[in-house]
């Protein structure tokens, strides 16, 4: 019989040891049952929910012009983009009825829908401010970005949305932009607030809602 020197001694308890090691382990995985799939990990029901980002949250237009944005947004896997009204760039009061169904061609040619219009202008121009010409400066931004939003529908092809004589644009009745301004009224009244500014009284928010039926032309 061979003698067993140091090396091979050592070698054999290594070989020996990792096979005991996988044999338990087989057999714990083996004695565990299967883990039951989680019931509240996935909804029952699934919903055809979309995405949409807001134009903010591109270099817009410093560094991209707005195609630029739009195509972007689509090819990052945006189903729609929320615009922004300003008092310059591409949707503004100098922005006409033409330049608005433009942005609506434009956003069908490549395949993104405009999910909204917002704008920062009432954080200048408060519907509540105690100052009576913000309030109607307000107001009139108001109507603008509702005949924007309507993709100018009510003004002329080559007409800019704010009128000469700085009053705010009427669709005449046909609902539309007074419609939304009697929506927002109604709600004023119920509530005593305006774009979700609580108003410092009652006087304050009646004499909002009198400004607001002056606007829509139902004196």
């Amino acid at each position: 019989m061979n003698p067993v020197d140091r090396r091979s001694f050592l070698r054999s308890s290594a070989f020996a040891a990792a096979g005991t090691a996988t044999l338990v382990g087989s057999s714990a995985s083996a004695a565990q049952p299967a883990a039951k799939p989680d019931a509240r990990r996935a909804s029952p029901k699934r919903y055809a929910m979309k995405k949409s980002i807001n134009l903010w949250a591109f270099p817009y237009p410093d560094r991209m012009n707005l195609r630029e944005c739009l195509q972007l947004a689509k090819d990052a896997g945006f189903d729609g983009i929320e615009l922004n009204y300003n008092l310059d760039n591409d949707l503004s009061p100098k922005a006409t009825a033409k330049d608005f169904k433009a942005i609506r061609q434009m956003a069908d040619q490549i395949g993104i829908q405009i999910s909204g219009l917002c704008s920062f202008l009432f954080w200048p121009y408060p519907l509540v401010s105690n100052d009576a010409a913000k309030r109607a400066r307000g107001l009139e931004l108001a109507g603008m970005i509702g005949q924007a939003a309507q993709g100018g529908e009510g003004e002329g092809e080559g007409e800019p949305a704010e009128q000469n004589d700085g009053q705010p644009p009427n669709d005449g009745g046909k609902g539309g932009t007074v419609d939304a301004l009697h929506h927002a009224q109604a709600e004023c009244a119920a509530s005593h607030q305006c774009s979700g500014i609580a108003a410092a009284d009652h006087d304050a928010s009646a004499k909002i809602r009198r400004e607001m039926d002056a606007l829509a032309g139902h004196q």
